[in-house]
């Protein structure tokens, strides 16, 4: 590659009035100082952007051969990965699990398979082929004995007459419906309406509960609603609060307030068991006002 600063000296070397193909007779021909000046400029100017052109051009280039030699070096190291896996043991026993595997999906196993494994394959997909059609909500339930399509045979009788090998015989009364079915699939009664009202007195019984958290937010950030129920007068109080750690202040300063305004004492108050009611300074609180709190029940049939 010429050097910038050769080319340039010797452009500015070369001396028109040397030249002697030129007319001396001819004025017109010749040259001016301001000529020759302009002339050189221009010149300088092209061979600059022949020499960036050049160097944006061999750098381009030279970047791709970077490129392709870090890609050629990945290539070798990938085909060397891959013959140490070919020549491997992990290859051959990846070929018969695939091998195995494709003869389960395809139903016909052959002869590389152990004949143990051919009955429990077969049971266990017939037995799955009932639980997803036996219409169970949930997917897999119990397998009535009277809507198998095995003549009457229900997982009890398989297991005990060792039609899946290796488990173990089950003991006790053959059961038709199993009791955690029962218990779980069953409806659960709805609580009658209350007709009379236990109460004899505003405050007598006050029902609470939390709701949140909103997704929602409300003007002043709140995003917990606390709900609190006179059972005697059905008569509401509403609180915001924008965290659930605000909830036994918020108590403390309702519960002063009603009392106040009422004229009566609370009695009892009853909610469920969250956090924000059964806690150290709720009990203390409801101890130190003679409150009695009472809790919901876990679990309704």
């Amino acid at each position: 590659m010429y050097d910038y600063n050769d080319m340039l000296t010797f452009i500015e070397s070369m001396d028109p009035m040397n030249d002697t193909d030129c007319d001396s007779d001819s004025d017109d021909n010749e040259f001016t100082d301001e000529q020759r000046v302009e002339f050189l400029d221009n010149l300088v100017v092209e061979y600059k952007k022949l020499i960036k052109s050049y160097m944006k051009n061999h750098d381009v280039l030279e970047a791709h051969k970077n490129k392709i030699d870090v890609l050629s070096v990945e290539k070798t190291n990938l085909l060397e990965k891959k013959n140490r896996f070919l020549e491997s043991k992990h290859y051959s026993l990846l070929e018969k699990n695939n091998a195995l595997t494709q003869e389960i999906k395809n139903n016909k196993p052959s002869s590389s398979v152990n004949e143990n494994f051919h009955p429990i394959t077969k049971v266990l997909n017939e037995i799955l082929d009932k639980c997803k059609t036996h219409g169970d909500k949930r997917g897999l339930g119990y397998i009535n004995k009277d809507e198998t399509p095995f003549s009457g045979e229900t997982m009890f009788f398989k297991v005990n007459t060792e039609k899946v090998k290796g488990i173990p015989r089950l003991s006790g009364e053959l059961k038709p419906i199993y009791d955690e079915c029962m218990k779980d699939k069953q409806t659960k009664s709805s609580h009658k309406k209350v007709k009379e009202i236990k109460t004899t007195r505003p405050l007598d019984l006050l029902h609470m509960d939390l709701m949140g958290l909103m997704r929602t937010e409300s003007k002043g950030d709140n995003r917990y609603i606390l709900v609190v129920v006179d059972d005697f007068s059905i008569y509401s109080f509403v609180s915001f609060l924008r965290e659930i750690s605000e909830a036994i202040e918020h108590f403390k300063c309702l519960f002063n307030r009603i009392q106040v305004e009422i004229g009566y004492l609370i009695v009892r108050i009853k909610s469920d068991r969250g956090e924000e009611f059964d806690n150290v300074d709720m009990d203390l609180f409801c101890e130190f006002k003679g409150i009695k709190h009472e809790y919901s029940t876990s679990r309704t049939p």
